[in-house]
């Protein structure tokens, strides 16, 4: 799991990590929970041998109208 911060918002305090309603859901916190981060550092020799991803709609009715495609590499 990741989470990936693209922009600040003024409302968030330095230090502090903001989360979507999906991201607090799925990480099991409310908003106002204190929980411990550290930054993941690549090692030198990190080799990506496999990457599975899942993806879903917010709205199952939109998913209902929609395909996706893939390209398998």
């Amino acid at each position: 799991s990741s989470l990936t911060l693209r922009t600040s918002h003024d409302d968030i305090p330095n230090g502090s990590i903001g989360l979507n309603a999906i991201q607090r859901k799925y990480l099991r916190v409310s908003t106002g929970d204190k929980i411990s981060v550290k930054r993941f550092v690549l090692p030198e020799d990190f080799t990506l041998a496999l990457l599975t991803l899942e993806l879903d709609y917010v709205s199952r009715a939109r998913a209902a109208n929609e395909q996706l495609e893939f390209i398998r590499v």
